[in-house]
């Protein structure tokens, strides 16, 4: 492989942005918004085939031909049915290579990301469907002032410093078209797709109320009210204990309760959902035919 480095690189030097800035200390690297679908990224190692076989590589990206930064990274295949793909997605864990620090890139207005997710869309061949659905998903969100939630979800993780200003959490994915190669040359046409971790969704991994999971292979619970944790990914709270698993336990047996009648829903949806955001998830599910977003493709 060879050296990463992080960084703009500009003929051959590296330009350092900010007072006694140097490279080897970033931690994060701020990039515009690349939308012109000249963006790509060249891989030099082995990618992984299997899910969960991680292997390690260079990663650099380039606007064009102008190099912007390169890194090390952890690769692994990501989604569930891609490694079943002949062109699988991919997930790139970035770090700083000089200091093993976790390095975060931030592309315009989106949120640092220390994971880097490429997309390959294997069964979608425009590579648009899933982009242009979630930002018809974020305009349906929107408030008449802009936000995608009310004020104060953003003063209060403002208040805990959690580094997210207005506008930046979108509660959905975006992407756009990457080109990635590798050492034999080009290797295919993707989406980077911005990352969904705790910050997308306004919530603060240091508050045990706050809890994001999505299902890995889960898609029963609506019907038998089962919580089984080992094939859910769960990002907050994070540390699962007695009290979380009892809770998720009674939101699902309610799932189950409204499906075979034996909970009446318009009594009791008050205790567990948003009714409008409900419905309104449900009508773009449909206008999308995204039905996958009801079971494994669904964030709780």
């Amino acid at each position: 492989m060879v050296n990463a480095t992080t960084g703009f690189i500009n003929n051959g030097s590296l330009v350092q942005y900010g007072e006694k800035n140097t490279s080897d200390s970033w931690d994060t690297l701020f990039l515009p918004s690349i939308e012109d679908g000249m963006l790509r990224v060249l891989i030099d190692g082995d990618l992984p085939t299997v899910k969960d076989t991680d292997t390690q590589a260079s990663i650099s990206f380039f606007h064009g031909d102008i190099p912007l930064f390169s890194a090390t990274a952890i690769v692994s295949v990501q989604g569930a049915s891609s490694q079943g793909a002949d062109k699988k997605n991919f997930k790139f864990k970035v770090v700083n290579p000089t200091t093993g620090n976790k390095l975060k890139v931030k592309f315009g207005n989106w949120l640092p990301m220390s994971s880097i997710t490429l997309k390959a869309y294997a069964v979608d061949r425009t590579l648009i469907r899933d982009s242009l659905s979630t930002m018809v998903y974020r305009k349906i969100l929107r408030y008449n002032n802009g936000l995608t939630a009310p004020s104060s979800e953003y003063s209060y993780l403002a208040s805990k410093n959690c580094g997210v200003t207005v506008g930046e959490a979108d509660f959905t994915t975006a992407g756009f078209p990457i080109e990635v190669y590798n050492t034999n040359g080009f290797y295919g046409l993707y989406v980077l797709r911005s990352y969904y971790d705790a910050e997308t969704y306004l919530l603060d991994e240091n508050n045990t109320q706050h809890v994001l999971m999505q299902p890995k292979l889960s898609n029963n619970f609506w019907v038998d009210g089962v919580f089984n944790a080992s094939v859910w990914d769960i990002t907050l709270p994070t540390t699962q204990d007695a009290t979380f698993e009892s809770s998720v336990e009674r939101l699902f047996q309610w799932f189950k309760g409204c499906n075979d009648g034996s909970i009446n829903m318009r009594a009791t949806y008050k205790d567990y959902i948003n009714l409008n955001v409900f419905i309104d998830y449900i009508l773009f599910t449909e206008l999308t035919m995204g039905g996958d977003s009801i079971q494994n493709n669904l964030m709780l």
